[in-house]
């Protein structure tokens, strides 16, 4: 597969003293009039006419008899190139019939480093001449698979948000794993972090390997025995969340186990005091120099014990509620922000598209792929892929990874496939087998799981997979 760079792709506004001074859609209008069977090479007419041409072709070569010579049988069309001076000079061009225009585009194409389409034009334009030309050579290199799976990625988002619903104190947490960091003096190289949802309560706990059975572990003892057993947690898809172990445990206790979408872990930010939320009470911090003043014997009289801790449950149920509300205004003003600017994109079984390739190394690719189309879930904007052999992908993937791809016939391998292509090169290096050396991008092999909407990065502040 050719690379194409950056520079070389980048389309180029002119060549200088060369400027084509020809109407861009002339013949593009023009040419319509004449049927389609011949429209493709009519110029060629002008060496060797049939008797039996429609009267529209007659006439058509006529009027635009005067814009070409005929030269030992070839055809040249006459264009004007506008000079550096000001001065206008009529060149000679060679018409070049349909069945080569491919095979020139694509030789040129691929020796100028997959130039892009204006480029291209500006260095046929006075070597070759043939109808439409501008607007050919742009639909073919839309075809070009090296230039599909290196082109530029578009930041652009192609579906709505899906909000979460706010939830009740501690009833969702969201799990992820800080590290790898320096080793601690005893031993941890890790920490896995658990946030609260509603109340942004942190727990953060320091172990060293981020296995599957320090996540149950962390589940059971500083969430579960704490703050009772949660409706869900949230996580990544990396292995260890996705082990069996952790699907045991969460299920055995009835735990909805939810994933954001593969490489698209957007989540709520939390504007909210985890402190007051938790305990109904504002802190006492180090700097406070007015501290509430209970005498002793009071704190003794249970009335005065039971007047305080009510008061301090109806203050956390109003704040509770105050929250909650602030939080769906919060989510409902970005998802309106968000869907304003919106480029829609849908598609449909059995399209075939091309994948953001993540775990990119060095000058490899942009996009992988492509791939097939075989399910999709509107709902979440997202969707399952399988292979061109016909591989089903582990996980499912969202829209704003996925791209659109252009083909003359069906392709029947992969234009680039990251772990193929790894081979390859350890192959041509002579180097041996390494265990681990795989895609990045793609997600361990686990059972079907249901997929939630990526999590909503709001204005306010984010907070990346926590």
């Amino acid at each position: 597969m050719h690379v194409p760079d950056a520079l070389s792709r980048h389309d180029y506004s002119g060549n200088p003293g060369n400027d084509i001074m020809e109407p861009e859609f002339l013949y593009a209008v023009s040419a319509r009039s004449i049927p389609p069977e011949h429209r493709n090479d009519w110029p060629n007419y002008y060496v060797d006419r049939p008797s039996d041409l429609p009267e529209t072709v007659v006439n058509f070569l006529d009027q635009e008899k005067e814009h070409f010579v005929v030269k030992d049988k070839k055809v040249y069309r006459l264009i004007k190139l506008k000079q550096e001076d000001g001065t206008e000079e009529i060149k000679e061009v060679r018409f070049l019939p349909f069945v080569q225009r491919a095979d020139k585009v694509n030789s040129f194409h691929e020796a100028f480093g997959h130039a892009g389409s204006a480029t291209l034009f500006d260095l046929l334009h006075f070597r070759v001449w043939w109808p439409s030309m501008k607007a050919d050579i742009k639909d073919w290199l839309q075809r070009c698979p090296s230039c599909q799976v290196n082109s530029r990625r578009s930041r652009a988002h192609h579906d709505v948000i899906h909000p979460l619903p706010v939830p009740g104190a501690f009833e969702r947490w969201h799990l992820d794993f800080i590290g790898k960091l320096p080793k601690s003096t005893k031993g941890n190289w890790w920490i896995l972090v658990a946030v609260d949802y509603a109340t942004n309560y942190p727990i953060a706990r320091a172990v060293p390997v981020a296995l599957s059975k320090a996540i149950a572990d962390f589940l059971y003892e500083e969430i579960v025995m704490r703050f009772s057993c949660p409706k869900e947690i949230v996580t990544d898809r990396g292995a260890n969340f996705m082990s069996k172990v952790v699907r045991f445990y969460t299920e055995r206790i009835k735990i909805a186990h939810r994933f954001t979408s593969a490489f698209h872990a957007r989540s709520n930010s939390k504007c909210e005091s985890p402190y007051y939320l938790t305990y109904g009470r504002n802190p006492i911090l180090p700097g406070d120099f007015l501290r509430p003043y209970i005498p002793d014997h009071a704190l003794k009289d249970p009335r005065v014990i039971a007047e305080l801790t009510a008061q301090e449950l109806e203050n956390l149920d109003q704040a509770c509620a105050a929250a909650k509300t602030r939080m769906e205004a919060i989510s409902q003003y970005d998802k309106n922000r968000w869907d304003k600017a919106l480029d829609i994109r849908d598609f449909e079984i059995g399209d075939y598209v091309k994948m953001t390739h993540e775990g990119r190394y060095g000058l490899e690719p942009v996009y992988k792929g492509p791939y097939v189309v075989v399910d999709k879930n509107s709902d979440f904007g997202t969707y399952q892929l399988e292979t061109i052999q016909g591989k089903l992908l582990d996980s499912w993937v969202h829209i704003d990874r996925l791209a659109k791809v252009n083909f003359d016939t069906e392709p029947t391998t992969p234009w680039f496939d990251p772990t193929a292509s790894c081979r390859a090169w350890r192959e041509a290096m002579r180097l041996p087998d390494e265990d681990g050396i795989v895609d990045k991008a793609k997600a361990p092999s686990v059972e079907p799981n249901p997929v939630v909407p990526p999590l909503v990065e709001s204005v306010h502040g984010h907070s990346d997979d926590v």
